[in-house]
């Protein structure tokens, strides 16, 4: 790859970073004001993680998001690769206001479930592209899926 290629596809990785770090900003914006007041009114279960663990493993998938988004930018399928990478972006965003700032627990489970969705057809589309940058995902998988059982969970206790 000439240098002027690697700048630029370097440049990409930089705005997939900084695209998904700012989702992540822009649900804390929701997030942080509620913690300390409704979510702690909460009923919680056994396994609810403690609250400073969120943050750590959030900015982690989500810099591992934008590696994964990259390493297929330019791929044979990437019309549907991006596709799905800003539909998961558009459910991740939406998930912190409907769940922390508006309160609506059972909303927020369906916009959990469509994330689930939408991010298999991502990783789905990722593995047949590079498989790499699909097992790169295996946390995101995991983390979403348990967030929806946490999810569900308080919906059911509250």
């Amino acid at each position: 790859m000439k240098s002027s290629q690697t700048r630029g596809s370097y440049g990409i990785l930089g705005l997939l970073i900084l695209l998904t770090l700012g989702i992540g900003w822009m649900g804390s914006r929701a997030t942080l004001p509620e913690i300390p007041t409704w979510y702690a009114q909460l009923n919680k279960p056994s396994f609810n993680p403690p609250n400073y663990l969120f943050g750590p493993v959030w900015s982690t998938l989500y810099l591992l998001m934008a590696i994964s988004q990259w390493m297929v930018w330019e791929s044979k399928q990437s019309k549907s690769i991006k596709l799905f990478f800003v539909l998961m972006l558009v459910c991740n965003a939406l998930w912190s206001p409907v769940f922390f700032k508006y309160h609506q627990l059972g909303w927020a489970l369906a916009v959990l479930a469509g994330y689930l969705i939408t991010l298999g057809a991502w990783v789905r589309c990722l593995y047949l592209e590079n498989k790499t940058a699909a097992y790169l995902q295996s946390p995101h998988v995991l983390w979403v899926s348990f967030a929806t059982v946490l999810n569900a969970t308080i919906y059911l206790l509250n």
